[in-house]
């Protein structure tokens, strides 16, 4: 069995989070969003475009979240803001403590909206990847900003989907 920090299950759940993104992109929706996978294959998902928190606060909660949740891997992607460029462009990470692949997507507006991939990263330094640390010890928090960081997860928690890998929802509360 895959395990889900492999090279080979980033690759897979980075496209699954780019199907669901296209999903979402069919809608009108682009959220900020996360989700974390743990060693027995329960997986949540949750959008953070509601949140208010500069970017290195919303770095922390992920780092939080991730951890009381205790996600072996995690994928978080979002709208990418570039003065310079016109259209919508869309990053996507999947990662592990050790391993990461990053990519953009174009969103093409047609006869049908579609994600188009423009660019794709990978690599086994994700400390020194913003993004892809959320795993790492790149980013610390100290055990006042776990308390007001875990008390933000609680709040936005109920708004999480909590799926195992087949796919099959949770009972979490």
């Amino acid at each position: 069995m895959m395990s889900s920090t492999d090279p080979e299950h980033l690759f897979e759940y980075l496209n699954e989070f780019a199907y669901w993104y296209q999903q979402m992109a069919r809608k009108g929706e682009l959220p900020r969003a996360l989700s974390g996978i743990n060693a027995s294959g329960e997986q949540f998902v949750v959008r953070l475009d509601g949140l208010v928190l500069p970017d290195e606060e919303r770095h922390r909660l992920i780092r939080c979240i991730l951890l009381q949740e205790e996600s072996t891997s995690y994928a978080y992607g979002g709208r990418l803001v570039q003065a310079d460029r016109t259209e919508d462009v869309i990053v996507l990470i999947t990662a592990s403590k050790d391993y990461y692949f990053m990519s953009t997507f174009e969103l093409i507006q047609d006869e049908q909206v579609f994600l188009k991939q423009t660019d794709l990263w990978e690599g086994d330094n994700p400390a020194d990847i913003p993004g892809a640390w959320f795993l790492t010890n790149a980013l610390s928090l100290n055990d006042q900003d776990s308390l007001r960081y875990q008390s933000i997860w609680q709040d936005l928690r109920h708004q999480a989907r909590f799926l195992n890998r087949k796919g099959e929802q949770l009972d979490k509360e």
